[in-house]
């Protein structure tokens, strides 16, 4: 599991997929998580203590 930034320039989004792409050519499940909110990662949400409100997969 990769825990995206989501950022507005699509830098966060773009690196964890590369990371992915290379991990999935290396025999790996691999999954992408991406906060909802744009320019959040998943620390901000856990800080701000609203992890409830992550939408399961």
């Amino acid at each position: 599991m990769i825990l995206v930034d989501h950022d507005s320039n699509g830098v966060g989004q773009r690196k964890a997929e590369a990371a992915a792409r290379r991990f999935h050519a290396e025999g790996r499940r691999v999954r992408l998580a991406l906060p909802p909110v744009p320019d959040t990662d998943f620390n901000d949400i856990l800080r701000a203590g609203k992890a409830a409100e992550i939408p399961h997969a």
